[in-house]
């Protein structure tokens, strides 16, 4: 792939994530608190909120190793989300350790 089609590639990709991250902030964060489901699902389980969403992303990362394993039927679409949900997760995580830390 040559760098500018990357860039491109990156900067459809960053957006499409970020637009994702927004637009769910309703169904899963109402109110004030972005944090506030992993807050609450780490208190009904136990464990503190950043293990709590290393447990649910175990579960996209198992979708992209499937995805790549040849088990779960490639399509770029379906890639593309599952990546989005990983990359979401991870900048979750930094968020809450970056709340922990602050």
């Amino acid at each position: 792939m040559r760098h500018d089609d990357f860039s491109k590639l990156v900067d459809e990709i960053l957006q499409a994530t970020k637009d994702v991250m927004i637009s769910k902030n309703a169904e899963y964060a109402p109110g004030d608190d972005k944090l506030a489901n992993f807050k609450r699902g780490a208190q009904a389980l136990g464990c503190s909120p950043e293990w709590y969403l290393l447990a649910l992303m175990e579960k996209h990362l198992t979708s992209i190793r499937d995805i790549v394993k040849g088990d779960a039927g490639y399509t770029p679409q379906l890639l593309r989300e599952k990546c989005g949900d990983a990359r979401s997760y991870t900048i979750l995580l930094e968020a809450l350790m970056q709340e922990r830390h602050t």
